[in-house]
């Protein structure tokens, strides 16, 4: 994904996969949006309110393979889907042309320079989602009532599936940017 303006109310909103953007965008703006506009804005959103919200590097890369794995059609293990997550040589800005390349685009590092975190006005964390969403919406004039939920995933925690042994130092070191800015630990639990 990519950056998104959604209108009436305007906001824009730095769009991390497996962070809850796909509920903002589709089921709170009801698809009322302009974009993607990948890895940058356009001139014309300039000033105005740009949101993220960022998630636990472990639990959205198990989200991210919950996804895969039960929405997508993924029949790969965890192992293979970290192993392409962590693929360097594996395009990621371009989505549809592989299924190694959606793994890639999805999975980037929320700190990676294509999402344009640094540019967010407000960074919201996907651990407190409900009273987050409703702030952002409080300050752009927006209410609704109960907070519905797109894409959601079930099982799987992360700790199961990096239980293997290597592959929670595969993922901190690929994610080790994200755990560094973002505040978040690999060795404890989810704040």
């Amino acid at each position: 994904m990519s950056n998104f303006r959604l209108m009436d109310p305007d906001l824009i909103l730095i769009h991390i996969p497996k962070t809850g953007g796909s509920t903002i965008r589709n089921a709170i703006w009801e698809k009322s949006y302009e974009g993607p506009e990948q890895g940058g804005f356009r001139p014309e959103w300039e000033g105005i309110l740009k949101v993220a919200i960022v998630r636990h590097p472990f639990d959205r890369l198990a989200s991210g393979y919950r996804d895969f794995s039960q929405l997508r059609g993924y029949r790969k293990g965890f192992s293979a889907f970290l192993e392409t997550v962590c693929d360097e040589s594996i395009p990621f800005v371009e989505r549809g042309q592989s299924e190694q390349v959606n793994i890639r685009h999805h999975m980037l590092p929320q700190t990676h320079p294509f999402y344009c975190l640094e540019h967010a006005d407000i960074v919201a964390r996907f651990e407190n989602y409900e009273a987050e969403v409703r702030r952002i919406l409080a300050l752009v004039g927006r209410d609704i009532g109960p907070l519905p939920h797109r894409r959601r995933t079930r099982d799987a925690p992360w700790h199961e599936l990096l239980a293997e042994p290597g592959l929670r130092d595969m993922a901190a070191a690929f994610l080790a940017e994200d755990f560094r800015q973002l505040g978040y630990s690999a060795d404890g639990p989810i704040p």
